[in-house]
């Protein structure tokens, strides 16, 4: 096979892309959810506080928070995934002592939290919910006098179209990625990406490339690529082969971050007959190294080509 027709495997390799997942709880439903949170309006149409929704650990927490000279006397949650369960009654109408998330008594607090397991939810991430946020509130003026008592309930969709306005909101459990494998300083065995590796060519049973060369190309090293899996490996350099009328050289670049303590070179006419490091026939120990290059006295149209380093760095 040609090198242009594999130019797709190395574009391939070099655009792996790690996604990073979204962060928190994303309101679905109704227009008035922005981000993590709803508002909560008091009376129907007075913005009095917020209603927030996050994942956290294996828990669904969800913060009621007052407005400047609002604050609260109790506080009533329902979530679940469908409005089947919500407690109501006859007319459809929601039944707030019946509600499972209860605050009691919290005269005069402008905050009220509520966490909840999402197994007890039978809930996974990427499942979307409802919730039903009541609080009943009070507004002070400046000198700390009661001027309103109102019934609040987190911005949404109205529960019955006759009755009581409540309302509730859909949000989806966008929970947080887990952290990243720690970082760790090591020296990794690294292959120059090629055509086929050792095992398709019954070379040997280890991980690693053979390049097939016809003219002047660059291929990615990969480190720590166990399987030829380029997924659980690490982009740490490139190779570039440069054939010419007497010689070929070979220069071997490593990313900032990543050196070179070895390297190892076939070049031949033939394929190689080990995919051992101290067998391929060229050999340079190095200190820290960002680059190596090697000029080999064979030539011919195509030639082929194994590239072995030692790459320090920091890896996940």
């Amino acid at each position: 096979m040609g090198w242009m027709g594999r130019r797709s495997l190395r574009a391939t390799a070099l655009g792996l892309v790690a996604l990073v997942a979204a962060v928190g709880l994303i309101a679905t439903e109704p227009a008035e959810a922005a981000g993590t949170a709803v508002n909560l309006l008091a009376g129907q149409n007075t913005v009095a506080g917020t209603v927030s929704t996050e994942v956290v650990g294996d828990n669904l927490v969800v913060t009621y928070t007052a407005a400047t000279g609002w604050s609260f006397t109790e506080t009533h949650l329902w979530v679940g995934s469908s409005l089947s369960t919500l407690p109501t009654n006859k007319a459809g109408n929601p039944q707030i002592g019946q509600f499972p998330y209860v605050s009691g008594n919290i005269s005069g607090a402008t905050t009220s939290v509520v966490t909840i397991s999402l197994a007890s939810l039978g809930a996974s991430c990427g499942d979307t919910l409802l919730a039903a946020s009541h609080a009943a509130m009070t507004l002070r003026d400046a000198n700390g006098s009661v001027v309103r008592t109102e019934t609040g309930w987190g911005a949404g969709s109205r529960i019955t179209a006759k009755g009581s306005w409540a309302t509730y909101f859909a949000f989806t459990v966008n929970c947080p990625p887990p952290p990243p494998p720690p970082v760790v300083d090591a020296c990794e065995t690294a292959w120059a990406l090629g055509d086929d590796t050792f095992e398709s060519l019954g070379i040997a049973t280890r991980w690693g490339w053979v390049l097939t060369v016809d003219g002047p190309v660059t291929a990615p090293i990969y480190a720590a690529a166990g399987g030829n899996n380029l997924e659980a490996g690490t982009l740490v350099g490139s190779l570039t082969v440069t054939p010419g009328a007497t010689s070929t050289q070979v220069m071997f670049t490593m990313l900032p971050g990543f050196s070179m303590d070895e390297t190892h070179l076939y070049v031949g006419t033939t394929l190689p007959e080990t995919a051992a490091p101290g067998q391929l026939g060229n050999l340079h120990d190095l200190t820290a190294a960002s680059g190596d290059t090697y000029t080999v006295n064979v030539t011919g149209s195509t030639l082929y080509v194994a590239a072995h380093a030692v790459v320090c760095g920091q890896y996940r």
